[in-house]
């Protein structure tokens, strides 16, 4: 009887651990398991009852083991996040705009501007094509003027913005956002050349307005990208608050 039991108990045990290569929570689980497959066997012989304090210490030592370990790894991501956002921190220091009142960066309040009303002129544009008055031909012309003056305007402080960048591949990102801005500008302002003496609602002005709207469009990426993933002109935190950061994780990693 004891050896067909002890049979048994071996077939579960070897049918636990046959898989190839497993994860550390997968052999803390198994070990957990080969533990409760011997219980009840220890259980029923009698002679081996002695043996339920050890199986216990086995079990409690298994599960401290376990969330000492998950305790660790917790303890490691959350200081690699604040490590990063110190890393972030100091790049940010460079990376304020000259070009500001009080903290607020002058070039992306004035950008909207321009990028609306040449929207909008092509809106109008689309509008007269479909039947509509006279009158959007009109709005779409003095849109486009309105649009050239706001990107003389707002070309200003974006270039001080842009003289200010020590990183060089910020810089080159800044580079590329104020060609692509140029670009948008010389096609628009040949459009609004070009309207002057041309019927209503020919080809090539509308033309002129989509591209230079996509233009723009991919222009408008590279500054969103400027802005939300290298921080130009988000203000540093103050030298305290990251001095006692750095030493909390200091703290933490000794």
């Amino acid at each position: 009887m004891r050896f067909a039991k002890r049979c048994t108990r071996q077939r579960i045990v070897n049918g636990l651990t046959r898989s190839g290569k497993q994860s550390r929570l997968t052999k803390v689980l198994l070990r957990m398991a080969k533990l409760l497959i011997r219980f009840p066997f220890y259980l029923c012989s009698g002679s081996k009852v002695s043996l339920l304090p050890s199986f216990r210490n086995k079990l409690v030592c298994s599960l401290r083991t376990t969330l000492k370990r998950s305790s660790e790894a917790r303890a490691v991501r959350n200081l690699r996040q604040r490590l990063s956002l110190l890393k972030r921190a100091g790049t940010l220091k460079s990376m304020s705009t000259p070009a500001s009142i009080a903290k607020h960066p002058l070039h992306p309040m004035l950008v909207v501007f321009p990028i609306g009303l040449w929207i909008f002129s092509l809106i109008a544009d689309f509008i007269f094509l479909f039947g509509g008055d006279a009158r959007w031909n009109d709005v779409a012309f003095y849109t486009i003027a309105g649009g050239l003056v706001g990107a003389l305007v707002a070309a200003v402080p974006g270039l001080f913005d842009m003289l200010s960048i020590s990183d060089p591949k910020v810089g080159k990102i800044a580079w590329n956002h104020m060609v692509l801005n140029l670009i948008a500008v010389a096609i628009f302002a040949l459009n609004f050349y070009l309207r002057i003496g041309n019927t209503a609602g020919a080809t090539l002005p509308i033309l002129l307005s989509v591209t230079g709207v996509f233009f723009i469009a991919v222009s408008g990426w590279l500054g969103g990208e400027l802005v939300y993933v290298h921080g130009m002109g988000v203000e540093q935190q103050s030298t305290r608050a990251t001095a006692d950061e750095r030493r909390k994780v200091q703290a933490r990693r000794g």
